[in-house]
């Protein structure tokens, strides 16, 4: 078959005519640019900048400490009390300063610590740390031993609101007790108003 340049012509002008009013459908490239939908703007934030891991709130808490052993002597027990606990962030860095206080209605003994927080989760901390328990008198046992001694802790804490945190720790007494070598275990938790 023969095709000549008048049929050529043609068939771009009949194909020219019909591609024109599809093309003039669809909205011309424009220099300024289009304005997002917010719910694609907003989605697109919230993938670009994800809610930060861990929590370096400052806080003071009370709750119950439990023993998990004792010295071994006849007719002792593990002994329960209460706790007042709190931390403070130090500020750029992952450490922390902590403090608690656990009591029974005869003894308490009060153990400052170090900490190493590793962020797990949004408001949420693991953390571990050492460091040492002052026990105020030797008649009693105290929920952490009846002998001022090292402390090692493992322990966790989150933000459940603004201002309310929850705290838990298992804290681990070297050489704790006055007529043994054993080490006391207690365990710890509470909640805590955030300041």
């Amino acid at each position: 078959m023969n095709f000549s340049f008048n049929q050529a012509i043609k068939t771009i002008a009949i194909s020219t005519l019909a591609i024109v009013p599809v093309m003039s459908a669809i909205n011309p490239a424009s220099a300024a640019p289009k304005a997002t939908p917010k719910y694609i703007a907003q989605a697109a934030t919230e993938i670009a900048a994800p809610q930060s891991v861990g929590t370096n709130s400052n806080y003071l808490g009370a709750g119950i400490s439990s023993g998990l052993t004792n010295d071994n002597a006849v007719g002792s027990q593990a002994k329960s009390g209460g706790t007042l606990y709190g931390r403070y962030a130090i500020p750029q860095s992952k450490l922390s300063a902590r403090a608690g206080i656990v009591f029974t209605d005869k003894i308490s003994a009060v153990t400052p610590k170090l900490t190493y927080d590793v962020g797990v989760a949004p408001g949420t901390n693991i953390f571990v740390g050492a460091g040492y328990n002052f026990v105020n008198e030797k008649t009693a046992s105290t929920p952490l031993g009846n002998k001022s001694a090292p402390v090692l802790s493992l322990g966790v804490e989150s933000q459940l609101a603004n201002n309310v945190l929850v705290f838990g720790s298992a804290d681990l007494g070297v050489n704790a007790y006055q007529n043994s070598n054993n080490t006391s275990i207690a365990i710890q938790g509470g909640a805590g108003f955030r300041f």
